[in-house]
């Protein structure tokens, strides 16, 4: 995702919103629980992990 992007499904999260996404290159899909700084703070699975926006697509 772009930049713009990113703060836009991290407003959503904020606001209590559902949002998934995929990372491009592992191909592994997970929920974000928050954002900081361009970075997404994603559960996958029972692990909790820190994917770059820039390295993920809406899902």
């Amino acid at each position: 995702m772009n930049r713009q992007e990113v703060d836009k499904v991290c407003m959503d999260v904020n606001f209590g919103k559902i949002r998934e996404v995929e990372h491009t290159i592992t191909h592994q899909h997970g929920r974000i629980l928050s954002c900081q700084d361009g970075y997404l703070e994603v559960q996958t699975g029972n692990r909790m992990q820190r994917w770059a926006g820039s390295n993920c697509e809406k899902s």
